[in-house]
């Protein structure tokens, strides 16, 4: 009960935005608004996320920041939380960055394995999760650890056909493509009939394209056109500048700059940039910090000699001192709603207004 006392609102009384029932939040206010214009949530349930980014441009911690916003609501009490950790690669501790009651709800496919090797192994993962009838937030990380049965099978005739001096047909990595499309294509109605969650993480891949297509694009990621395709919303992370801190005379890094882009969204149709969001080694995502950056970027907030001028919150003052006034007054959901107004005030703008309506 008391975990329960301590979870945030999300509705306020000033406010005219309503509790996103349909929304599972991301764990940040500006991606929220840049996938479905809510300040409180950004993934639909139902659907399947691409999640894609540079190395160490935060996109574990971003998916794992959607447990644990999650977990602060108790619309989400009844949600498995599973974490596909197909690559290795997460080495934070959990625990420290986004609490105890998030761990321990936190799950591995299987009891047997922390993560999948191939897709055929995420395919049998995912199918018990949905046969066990309770609604879940699955983050597959990543899709690029994973090969495909096939794909072995070939690599291992081919490396016995080079040690007799012969070469084999055909290319290492194709079947992969392959059944992940029959696999998207088989659970996206059950994952929707669910109101479940698959967050795909993929890493970003220079696209070496050698047919001098001017409009090809620079950089993809692995998968083909399956990934794409049955994504609800696809998310391009990028790793920005550096946090750095002066320590006995020298720049010290304690985090980055993560920088993004929602490329696909059929929550809005719309293609957004996503503020920019810091990254703190020992923190995690600091959405207090990306909020008001936004206001003062966006001049909602005006700054002058490092005086932040918040005025709905009759304050002045530098940015550090205006986080620790806005987290120890707990006006964290306030801020939300303010970034809110600031991000609908400049969509209102983009609208034509002006433009006669061709279909009445």
């Amino acid at each position: 009960m008391a975990e329960k006392k301590r979870r945030k609102k999300t509705r306020s009384k000033k406010s005219s935005v309503k509790k996103p029932e349909q929304l599972i939040p991301t764990g940040s206010t500006g991606l929220n608004n840049a996938l479905a214009d809510n300040p409180f949530g950004g993934y639909r349930k139902g659907t399947i996320v691409n999640l894609i980014g540079d190395s160490s441009a935060g996109k574990s911690l971003l998916a794992h920041t959607t447990f644990a916003a999650a977990n602060q609501m108790e619309e989400f009490d009844d949600y498995r939380f599973i974490f596909d950790d197909a690559e290795c690669g997460a080495d934070f501790d959990t625990e420290e960055m986004f609490g105890e009651s998030t761990a321990k709800r936190i799950e591995s496919p299987s009891e047997k394995e922390e993560g999948s090797d191939t897709v055929e192994d995420f395919q049998m993962h995912i199918g018990e999760a949905i046969k066990a009838g309770k609604p879940f937030i699955y983050i597959l990380d990543s899709f690029d650890g994973l090969s495909a049965d096939a794909d072995l099978k070939k690599a291992e005739e081919q490396n016995k056909s080079r040690k007799k001096g012969n070469e084999t047909s055909g290319t290492y990595g194709q079947a992969k493509n392959i059944v992940s499309n029959q696999i998207l294509r088989q659970i996206k109605a059950q994952i929707k009939k669910t109101n479940s969650l698959l967050v795909v993480v993929s890493q970003v891949r220079d696209n070496m394209d050698t047919t001098g297509n001017p409009f090809a694009p620079k950089r993809r990621r692995a998968g083909g056109k399956a990934l794409r395709h049955y994504s609800w919303q696809e998310i391009w992370l990028m790793l920005g500048s550096k946090i750095q801190v002066q320590v006995k005379g020298k720049k010290r890094q304690i985090g980055i700059y993560c920088n993004g882009k929602v490329d696909k969204n059929r929550e809005t149709g719309k293609s957004r940039n996503v503020p920019s969001m810091p990254i703190y080694y020992d923190l995690g995502i600091d959405d207090v910090g990306s909020n008001i950056d936004y206001l003062v970027d966006e001049s909602f907030w005006s700054k002058s000699n490092g005086q932040i001028n918040a005025k709905e919150f009759s304050f002045k003052g530098s940015r550090d001192d205006l986080i620790k006034y806005v987290e120890e007054n707990g006006l964290e959901t306030e801020l939300q709603l303010i970034t809110h107004e600031c991000w609908k005030d400049i969509e209102d703008k983009l609208r034509l207004k002006s433009r006669k309506k061709r279909f009445e």
